[in-house]
């Protein structure tokens, strides 16, 4: 730390079994255990198990897209499902009148959490469950969404998230995508539950590698 400038802190964490790409939870050796990433002039905590780009100019260029094309009105009602730290949740919430966010990874959550209390904002439910297992039962219970942001692992959607968010009836959903294959994939899913894609734009977020970010808008398609 005193030898490489800009080192918040040092942990260290073991790989559950030699070919697994799954690990215990990190332990903090010295210094600090997260760190606060800025995005257009607001501030994000990020722990050293949660996920963040690392990229901040790209990614600050991709949450103010997903802001714009969200189009997010006072009153309306916001899904930020896979929510990390709350990057798309937390400016969507400071313009609707009701956000929720879901998440299964236990560290993003308690910094979404966190965040949350440092942007100040009380109109937030957050979930931290799996987006495919707890989509389905708020269907179930009536719940109806304005705008649905999906920013998926490299697999992309599960096909029963497809059909949810189809079921909740958003104007809009603003879908973030780490992998062409699936994106195109979970945007044929869209189309046949009546959402077609209205607009894509990829980010070179890792340039000269092959890794190809994207945002892409859906509508309801007008009915033949």
């Amino acid at each position: 730390m005193e030898q490489v400038d800009g080192v918040a802190g040092v942990l260290s964490a073991r790989r559950r079994g030699r070919n697994s790409p799954h690990r215990s939870p990190s332990e903090l050796i010295v210094g600090e255990a997260e760190v606060v990433e800025e995005l257009n002039g607001r501030g994000y905590r990020v722990s050293a198990d949660s996920f963040f780009q690392s990229n901040p100019a790209q990614a600050a260029r991709m949450a103010g897209l997903v802001q714009e094309w969200a189009q997010v009105e006072k009153g309306d009602v916001v899904y930020d499902l896979y929510s990390g730290v709350g990057t798309f949740l937390l400016p969507l919430a400071a313009a609707a009148r009701q956000a929720l966010g879901v998440e299964a990874q236990s560290s993003a959550v308690a910094d979404a959490k966190a965040n949350l209390r440092r942007w100040k904002l009380g109109n937030v439910q957050l979930y931290e469950r799996n987006v495919a297992r707890l989509l389905p039962r708020l269907v179930q219970r009536g719940r109806k969404a304005d705008v649905i942001v999906l920013d998926p692992p490299r697999t992309g959607c599960d096909p029963v998230v497809c059909i949810s968010v189809a079921r909740l009836e958003p104007r809009r959903i603003v879908l973030v995508s780490c992998d062409p294959a699936t994106l195109a994939r979970d945007l044929k899913a869209l189309a046949e539950h009546g959402y077609r894609a209205r607009r894509i734009q990829p980010i070179d977020m890792f340039p000269q590698t092959w890794h190809v970010e994207s945002v892409a808008l859906c509508e309801r398609a007008e009915p033949l």
